[in-house]
């Protein structure tokens, strides 16, 4: 039998790890913008479990959205990451 292509096993590891976000992976996500900045794929590769950039940018923005929707007086994306972790 061949061997499955590139493309299927790379499919088949995205959905594998494409499921629900743990809350120890939203606060290490968060630590490292802080300290690497919106370098989503160098993020998602110290995150070392198989997320792409992709689905970093887009969870980042998930957890920000929610941070400013509880407080919608602070203007400061880095403040609202501040209160997420505390």
């Amino acid at each position: 039998m061949a061997e499955p292509s590139r493309s299927l096993q790379k499919a088949v590891l995205l959905m594998k790890f494409s499921g629900n976000w743990e809350t120890l992976e939203d606060i290490v996500l968060v630590k490292l913008f802080l300290k690497i900045g919106k370098k989503w794929s160098k993020v998602a590769q110290n995150l070392g479990n198989h997320r792409t950039e992709h689905m970093v940018k887009n969870r980042y923005k998930t957890i920000i959205g929610r941070q400013k929707r509880l407080f919608p007086h602070i203007k400061d994306e880095n403040v609202l990451l501040k209160y997420f972790l505390n």
